[in-house]
């Protein structure tokens, strides 16, 4: 199995990195800027209270002189305590001679506006200023001052403030600068990183705009360089692989099909249980179409021939699930899926209108057409209805002018009576409305290299469970391929599509243990105009069971209603359900477009399946099928396994799974093997 690269997740950004570094140096630069600031204005404060103080104490000293006497402090008293009540002291001391205070003033360092922790933080020294007391020519005392503080650290605390908050916002603004320039000089890695992702998924389309900085101007260009030369390499390796496919597949001159390739699809059509077999075989045959080539050429019998593939393809574009080939030589083959022999001889007869008006058709000698239909059934043999149809040919041959006959022996080989209209009608729509239908589940397993060979069921690993509606009534249970026809004929199937859907939710919830579900959503399902609306309605209601829920649709809606696949994409997004496209290899598409849509998976058409191993052009598409898709993150699984030699050669092709009787028959409970 393919698997998506493990994301490694690293612990930090490059961006983020950058910007710690740049910003962490700022920082430090910032604080370090702020710190010595706040260190010097300290010092200068501190110096100009050591100044304050000895100026106040010289000049109160000698205000003292002038009333001081030894043993008489009072009126000193007085002037000291009017000096320090201005409260720009916070220590006023007298000695006497000896040495012994006499008056002592002080307060306390008590500051609202200053954080205490700040004054821890930070202390200032305020020295002590001193002068001597005189009285005449003897000393009598020593006077010693202290200034106070709190306007200095009130000061320091403002000047830490201001410059804080600037600092601070010139840091938030540096970052944001930074921040802003990193990511535009940053912003082509991301682009790269985007490009590389898209490179590793095989989708080269891309280019990415040229920056101005010279190092990831010339990174950009080389990515460029190297982008555009995988698109071209890739863009001819599809091309030599598609025109390969078509050569090996198709008819050079019209383009349909050719005869191996439509009988194997019709083959593995007849082989399921889908009711992908029910339908009309066309036979077409062009007489004197030989006597055309000798008498205009060629070029014109190839130009004949190419003109009645497009009237055919363009009379059965409408029908879902027709395909059209070029049998051999003049002939031609075409089947319409869930089609009364009723409604496909109207369809022949505005066929054969628009041949006959072709100038090859003209006149008496002209080329005539004779067109012969079989009734098919799922199970029939396709040697008989070729028979059957060839034999109808040959009675339209014996018409004057040609014309179409359903005359031949009856092909099925479990015909039997066929019922009404209106039976399947009332059944069908009784069963719809009191919910009858019931699922069955057959499993679809991985496939690897240790899986060479089928030895055992506890070999398999179930990857998911493929839903089929089953039909019970009194007889037994109806298979698809009985009621499916008249489901689409009556506009039903979108009633069931739905209503499977949801048992298969509900089964789900009630079964933990099973392996996911796989619903298959028709056409008429696709088409629906509130098939969001309806979707939405039910996964909503499982959530969980979503995740485990795989929704496939058949590759012909992707030209008949991509509006409903685009639906089916959102949802996915939103819901986590995976998205299947089936019935890959019929709608004749290109397979390049598997580059442009992502998808889960792929289910191969069982006709591209049948007898692989006989065909080394089948073998050659599906490796090229298994290497687009494993580019896209894509599973490959294969459809129609029904013998061993068919297993033994998709594990050498390298698909992811596989689903068919080989393996196992539709159960009415999901098979689990030896999980």
């Amino acid at each position: 199995m393919s698997q998506k690269p493990q994301e490694i997740q690293a612990p930090y950004s490059f961006k983020g990195l950058l910007l710690a570094v740049v910003y962490g140096v700022l920082l430090l630069l910032l604080l370090g800027g702020l710190l010595l600031n706040v260190l010097q204005k300290r010092n200068y404060l501190q110096d100009q209270l050591a100044s304050h103080g000895q100026d106040s104490a010289t000049s109160l000293g000698l205000s003292l002189s002038t009333v001081a006497k030894e043993g008489d402090w009072v009126a000193a008293s007085s002037m000291i305590d009017v000096i320090f009540d201005s409260g720009a002291y916070s220590n006023v001391r007298l000695l006497d001679s000896q040495g012994q205070v006499v008056i002592n003033r002080s307060a306390g360092l008590h500051l609202e506006e200053v954080p205490d922790w700040f004054v821890a933080l930070l202390p200032l020294d305020t020295p002590m200023g001193q002068s001597d007391v005189i009285s005449g020519w003897q000393r009598v005392g020593t006077l010693q001052v202290r200034s106070h503080p709190g306007l200095a650290y009130r000061d320091l605390w403002s000047t830490v403030k201001q410059q804080g908050a600037l600092f601070a916002g010139l840091g938030i603004l540096v970052f944001l600068l930074l921040h802003l320039l990193l990511k535009q000089l940053l912003r082509p890695l991301k682009n790269l990183e985007s490009v590389a992702d898209k490179i590793a998924h095989r989708r080269f389309d891309v280019e990415l705009p040229v920056p101005s900085t010279r190092e990831m101007r010339s990174v950009t260009l080389a990515v460029n360089t190297m982008a555009s030369s995988l698109r071209s390499i890739f863009d001819e390796q599809i091309h030599t692989i598609e025109s390969l496919r078509k050569s090996a597949l198709q008819d050079s001159v019209t383009g349909l099909i050719n005869r191996e390739t439509f009988d194997k699809r019709l083959q593995a059509n007849l082989s399921g249980e889908a009711g992908e077999g029910a339908g009309v075989l066309w036979l077409l045959q062009i007489k004197h179409f030989a006597q055309f080539n000798e008498v205009h050429g060629r070029a014109a019998g190839d130009r004949l021939l190419t003109e009645v593939a497009e009237i055919l393809r363009d009379e059965l574009g409408a029908v879902v699930g027709s395909f059209v080939g070029r049998h051999a030589g003049s002939s031609f083959a075409a089947f319409i899926p869930g089609c009364e022999m009723s409604h496909a001889g109207e369809m022949a007869d505005h066929l054969l209108l628009r041949l006959s008006a072709l100038e090859a058709f003209q006149g008496d000698q002209g080329c005539i057409t004779a067109l012969g239909m079989a009734q098919c059934r799922d199970g029939d043999q396709l040697t008989n209805l070729l028979s059957a149809a060839d034999f109808a040919v040959q009675e339209a041959a014996q018409l004057p002018k040609g014309g179409w006959s359903a005359n031949g022996r009856e092909a099925g080989s479990a015909a039997e009576t066929a019922k009404p209209a209106s039976y399947w009608h009332d059944l069908l729509r009784d069963s719809l409305d009191r919910k009858g239908f019931v699922m069955n589940f057959q499993p679809v397993v991985a496939i690897g290299k240790a899986a060479t060979a089928r030895s055992g069921d506890d070999g398999y690993r179930v990857v998911m469970q493929q839903v089929l509606a089953r039909l019970p009534d009194a007889q037994g249970q109806h298979a698809a391929a009985e009621f499916v026809p008249m489901l689409n004929r009556f506009s039903m199937t979108s009633e069931l599509d739905l209503y499977m859907l949801e048992q298969g939710l509900l089964r789900l919830s009630h079964h933990p243990e099973d392996s996911s579900l796989c619903i298959l959503l028709s056409v008429q399902t696709l088409s629906r105009d509130d098939l969001a609306a309806a979707l939405t309605a039910l996964l909503h209601q499982f959530p969980q069971e979503a995740k485990r829920l795989y929704l496939e649709c058949p590759e012909y809606a992707l030209q008949i209603c991509w509006a409903g696949v685009d639906v089916l994409m959102q949802l996915r997004q939103r819901f986590g359900f995976r998205l299947i496209i089936g019935r890959f290899g019929t709608a004749g598409l290109p397979f390049g477009y598997l580059r442009d849509l992502s998808v889960d998976a792929i289910k191969v058409d069982p006709g591209l399946i049948k007898n692989i191993e006989q065909d080394d052009g089948h073998q050659f598409y599906l490796r090229s099928i298994v290497q687009i898709a494993h580019s896209q993150n894509s599973q490959v699984i294969a459809v129609g396994v029904e013998r061993q030699e068919e297993w033994e050669c998709l594990v050498n092709i390298g698909v992811d799974g596989a689903m068919g009787y080989h393996i196992c028959h539709p159960q009415s409970e999901p098979v689990h093997f030896g999980e």
